[in-house]
């Protein structure tokens, strides 16, 4: 699977993603202390939705576009919509942030954000699209080398969003060993990783909790057809996060049963928010 994020940007994996990250930044943002937004594989940062890749896809028709009309949104979803309202043209969105432009706007003046691209060219975007924006570190370098070389920040507060494309039939492996990295410099951060669910291949996400220092972790996950859909390539979407902030799991059943009534087809699929504390022979 190639997940580049201008040929799905506004899907509604896309508004999941997007709105379980903007829950868990204003959690951070609820104590004074400041926090560090890492992003390892940052796009562009915005897409037009106009764009002849997002064009060829079409997929915001059934993911913002589709949601943008409502009215009835739970209050946890009130800083995504915030965030949108700059892009919106005749009840429409004409373009989709990616995930950094959907943090940029919730940090303080105490908080920083710390983005890797390694792709030159959507390199050169994300350095367009941050021009002139303080608080703002922007590297080009491979994903799994850049994170465990920057850890820990110099904010111990924080959480990195891991969101490859998934060119590489051995991703789960790159974000296992990373992770296994990361929390021998960093065992305090959130890390949030992103996972499509589709009918065509099944990535092993479950090897990561097998790493020590993992305390606790939550997984939601949300599918909209059921696995043998005919001609449905991408069925949902997981968020494995690790160090949830406290009480997460309860706010996120709220969101993922209401994004779940607007996204299904014909009340197919399903949601969950479910965590735990790993067995891993150090518990």
């Amino acid at each position: 699977m190639n997940y580049r994020h201008i040929y799905h940007a506004g899907n509604f994996t896309e508004v999941v993603k997007h709105t379980v990250l903007t829950v868990v930044i204003d959690y951070l943002r609820k104590k004074e202390a400041p926090f560090c937004y890492i992003d390892t594989h940052a796009g562009e940062g915005i897409y037009s939705l106009t764009s002849v890749e997002a064009e060829k896809t079409g997929e915001s028709a059934s993911g913002v576009q589709k949601i943008i009309q409502a009215v009835d949104y739970p209050d946890c979803m009130r800083p995504y919509f915030e965030i949108l309202k700059p892009y919106r043209t005749d009840h429409k969105i004409s373009q989709y942030p990616g995930s950094p432009l959907f943090v940029y706007p919730l940090l303080r003046e105490q908080d920083r954000m710390i983005l890797n691209e390694y792709h030159p060219a959507i390199y050169q975007r994300l350095k367009q699209n941050f021009a002139g924006k303080p608080r703002v570190a922007i590297h080009q370098r491979d994903a799994y080398e850049f994170l465990p070389a920057i850890l820990p920040p110099a904010i111990p507060r924080g959480v990195v969003l891991i969101d490859p494309p998934f060119e590489h039939k051995e991703e789960d492996e790159k974000i296992r060993r990373v992770i296994e990295k990361c929390l021998k410099r960093w065992a305090n951060g959130i890390y949030m990783i992103w996972f499509p669910i589709t009918n065509v291949r099944s990535w092993n996400w479950q090897v990561i909790l097998s790493q020590p220092g993992i305390k606790e972790y939550l997984v939601a996950e949300l599918t909209i057809a059921a696995e043998n859909a005919p001609g449905k390539g991408l069925l949902g979407c997981r968020l494995l996060i690790i160090n949830p902030p406290w009480k997460l799991a309860e706010t996120l059943s709220i969101l993922l049963n209401y994004l779940w009534k607007i996204f299904n087809i014909d009340n197919q699929g399903s949601w969950s928010a479910i965590g735990g504390v790993p067995f891993n022979g150090n518990s």
